[in-house]
């Protein structure tokens, strides 16, 4: 009865168990089914209300529930209040996770720094989000590393660091478009057009608004360029002769935004236009339709940059007709409204620069902190010290293998030379030979023509026979002495060429090798090594593997066959015989050191049948004679 009844109770607990796991399932698959669709409020309402409902899900799985939850939120526009879960969430991912997961976390965790306005902390998650991407896998996650970038542009452009805003959405640009996503990538380039008008290159920012206006319309994307439009009115408008063009651009948004009422309002962050359409119609000489539209920005809450614009249109708008009393009223409006503007500017600038801190938070950090100074110092200390003996070690290894560099130099030039002067015996040794079998072939004409002049006499005959034969064989004796002797020199002069004809190659090789490294291309890169951001162009590449072509045919001829579609991977073997490091190579190619030796161990095994990424180049070395 007992067994029966536990029994009973066991399968009650499998069952439920069970039922929990095609809970946890069927949630999390609605849950990214709403994701997916665009629906983020539900989905993060959904996560949200099973909260409470954890309670025996495998660690796997709450860490995978807590990071669609934080995704959901993050998309709902729902602003995180602590970092502490997330926190667990990133360092859970580091550990077991794939790098598309690692890079989720990191970027939502950058996302709760950013909501909790600690803009340092943010950039050194999303820089950690950047670290953990895989670019050179096809299952990397382009679209959130778009958004990763997209998000440092944004916390750059609040601190005015324009030329790291502008770098962020580049790459945000260029990662939406290879996750296929045409309009956020054609969005996030246009956006750069702020960045240079603050930067005072307006003709920068004007290509790039006429660029984004053509990919915008040839996709029919006619109400995004409408949105993207005001900047390239506001450049216009600073131009000369330009007008037409204003105009043109002006119609368009008014046909095309969709953001005006049924009484030709906009909403209040729009009313910028109205400004861009009343100094229109001002340089064009119709005052009355200026003086309208100028005063169609007046709204309740307006803020400092739209109510400085408005009075500066007015008054320019009054001096022109030479209305007095409407240039007194508002020239000291105007007045009012730029010295106010000044201080709103400051403030405002000060709101920017300081709103990207938690100071409370920082300040609480700052006290903990202070109480492991001590120890920090003497951590420091330490540091110095040990990194001041890497340096020493470092030079003293370098100079070491310099000297050694130059010693196999000065070698191989002396058996280079050595290798010229035995081949020059060699050839005097087979002329002396020549010439030894011609003698003894003289010599013994010679001796046949003395016994053919004897005159019939069989003594004299005899005697001459005689003195021939001796004459013969002493000729024949020194011969073969002579050809022994010049046969054993040729032997020893033979396998010393054989010697330094492989020292020659080694001379070559090392020749080549050093040739590769002077190249204009490898000197640049070279040069750039240990630089925290470097960036080969297109046509650097395009230079550098030209060249090692030439230098290396047979090695870029066996990596074209068995990588045919991986460029990176013959990048790789690039930089690798160019004498670069791991760290150096990831930084050039903007990947993670682990998917650099990834791809060396990928090589070794493919050429070489090694799984280790170490022994690559010495088997490289081997079989194609490099030196590095």
């Amino acid at each position: 009865m007992k067994k029966s009844l536990f029994l009973f109770m066991l399968g009650l607990l499998l069952l439920a168990a069970c039922g929990g796991g095609k809970r946890y399932h069927a949630l999390m698959h609605e849950a990214d089914s709403l994701l997916t669709a665009g629906d983020a409020v539900t989905a993060y309402r959904l996560l949200a209300e099973a909260d409470s409902q954890k309670t025996g899900w495998s660690r796997r799985e709450e860490m995978d529930y807590e990071l669609l939850k934080a995704q959901a939120q993050n998309r709902a526009y729902v602003d995180f209040q602590t970092d502490s879960v997330l926190r667990v969430v990133a360092r859970y991912y580091d550990r077991h996770g794939t790098p598309n997961q690692r890079l989720k976390a990191h970027y939502l965790l950058g996302c709760t720094y950013r909501d909790l306005h600690e803009a340092p902390k943010a950039l050194e998650c999303f820089h950690d989000a950047i670290e953990c991407a895989d670019t050179l896998s096809v299952d990397c996650d382009f679209n959130v590393l778009s958004c990763v970038y997209s998000q440092m542009a944004e916390l750059y452009h609040y601190q005015f660091l324009l030329t790291h805003e502008i770098s962020s959405h580049y790459l945000s640009s260029k990662y939406a478009l290879q996750a296929g996503d045409t309009l956020n990538a054609i969005y996030e380039y246009a956006q750069n057009a702020s960045a240079y008008i603050l930067a005072n290159r307006s003709d920068s920012a004007e290509q790039i608004l006429l660029h984004a206006k053509e990919l915008y319309l040839q996709h029919g994307w006619k109400k995004r360029w409408a949105w993207t439009s005001p900047p390239l009115m506001f450049i216009y408008l600073r131009q000369a002769g330009k007008l037409d063009k204003v105009k043109e651009l002006m119609d368009f948004y008014e046909r095309e935004s969709g953001l005006f009422d049924e009484n030709g309002m906009l909403p209040a962050s729009k009313r910028m236009f109205f400004r861009y359409k009343g100094q229109y119609y001002e340089q064009n000489g119709q005052l009355d339709s200026a003086e309208f539209f100028y005063r169609k920005m007046l709204h309740s809450d307006m803020s400092y940059s739209q109510e400085d614009a408005m009075y500066h249109g007015l008054l320019n708008v009054f001096v022109q007709q030479n209305d007095v009393d409407s240039i007194v009223k508002y020239a000291l409006l105007y007045c009012q409204s730029n010295d106010s503007s000044v201080v709103k500017k400051d403030r405002q600038l000060m709101a920017q620069m300081t709103g990207s801190y938690n100071y409370s938070r920082i300040r609480q950090q700052a006290i903990e902190l202070k109480a492991k100074t001590a120890n920090a110092r003497f951590l420091m200390t330490v540091f110095i010290a040990l990194s001041f003996f890497l340096v020493l070690f470092s030079v003293g290894f370098w100079l070491r293998n310099r000297r050694k560099r130059l010693r196999k130099q000065m070698e191989l030039n002396r058996l280079r030379e050595e290798l010229a002067d035995a081949e020059s015996k060699y050839q005097a040794e087979i002329q002396a030979l020549r010439i030894l079998e011609a003698n003894h072939q003289n010599m013994m004409e010679l001796a046949q023509l003395k016994l053919q002049s004897s005159d019939g006499d069989v003594q004299v005959y005899r005697t001459k026979f005689e003195e021939a034969q001796q004459e013969l064989n002493q000729l024949t004796a020194i011969h073969e002495e002579s050809l022994s002797r010049h046969q054993s020199e040729l032997n020893s002069l033979r396998m010393r060429i054989a010697e330094l004809k492989h020292f020659s190659t080694l001379t070559k090789d090392l020749e080549q090798g050093q040739s590769f490294k002077s190249t204009e291309v490898a000197r640049k890169i070279l040069k750039a090594v240990g630089k925290s951001k470097f960036d080969l162009q297109e046509e650097d590449w395009n230079s550098l593997t030209l060249e090692f072509s030439q230098h290396y045919p047979t090695l870029l001829s066996d990596l074209h066959k068995l990588y045919t579609s991986r460029e990176e991977v013959i990048r790789v073997c690039i930089l690798l015989i160019l004498g670069l490091r791991e760290s150096d190579i990831a930084n050039i190619l903007h990947v993670g050191k682990s998917a650099v030796s990834n791809i060396k161990s990928d090589i070794n095994n493919t050429f070489f049948n090694e799984k280790s990424s170490r022994s690559l180049f010495k088997n490289l070395e081997q079989k194609y004679g490099l030196f590095s």
